[in-house]
């Protein structure tokens, strides 16, 4: 009898590596309010093997909605890039990115909490060239 299931659990786990595989990157519907929106100040590209690929330097005025007002944030290789054009969101890349640009970054795990704040972003939404 344990012949018969194992095949069946191989196509459970499958199935399930599959629907993870297809949902992952994808923010949820409602993330929340952003941790930080504002101008694109500065980037930089990372040259090592780790997983960082870059930095984003992101300025704004005070906003009611958001944490920080200046953030100098990490993007890994697990970021999500999307851009909102004509009200749709549609996937982007870091290399989309350019100064001035209007973006909303969502961050992951611990906030440095020096000024400017220091984080790794879980979600950039590129919103205005």
């Amino acid at each position: 009898m344990p012949k018969r299931l194992l095949p069946g659990r191989i196509l459970f786990a499958a199935a399930l590596v599959l629907l993870c595989a297809a949902s992952c990157r994808v923010p949820p519907a409602d993330p929340g309010p952003p941790s930080i929106r504002g101008l694109v100040k500065g980037l930089s590209e990372s040259r090592s093997d780790l997983d960082i690929t870059g930095f984003i330097q992101v300025e704004s005025g005070p906003e009611e909605d958001t944490l920080y007002d200046r953030a100098l944030v990490a993007v890994t290789r697990k970021t999500a890039f999307f851009r909102v054009e004509g009200g749709a969101k549609t996937r982007a890349a870091f290399a989309d990115l350019g100064p001035g640009m209007l973006v909303e970054v969502w961050f992951t795990g611990p906030v440095a909490e020096s000024y400017p704040v220091q984080a790794t972003a879980k979600t950039v939404v590129i919103l205005a060239r």
